[in-house]
């Protein structure tokens, strides 16, 4: 399975709340002049960022655990290494 990573970050002081597709999001001025906007969590008071790499996630048959490792930031790529990594014998 093809995931990306999601973490927070803090709202920067200078943003505005909009609503956007039924959701809401902070819109700002970067430092480089750029506007930025970005979702916010359930509670609004974070900004939900996703990583720009896909991560491919799967299940040990032998463990159970879930094995994840990093991808491409091209989707296409990243579902051609779909592929438990190696694993050296002792």
């Amino acid at each position: 399975m093809l995931v990306k990573r999601r973490h927070s970050r803090p709202i920067p002081p200078e943003a505005e709340i909009i609503e956007r597709d039924g959701r809401k999001h902070a819109r700002w001025v970067s430092a480089r002049g750029k506007t930025r906007t970005m979702p916010l969590n359930r509670r609004g008071d974070r900004m939900v960022q996703e990583s720009r790499c896909w991560y491919v996630r799967l299940r040990d048959p032998d463990t159970g655990k879930w094995l994840e490792w990093k991808g491409y930031t091209d989707k296409a790529s990243s579902t051609a290494i779909r592929k438990l990594p190696a694993v050296p014998v002792a």
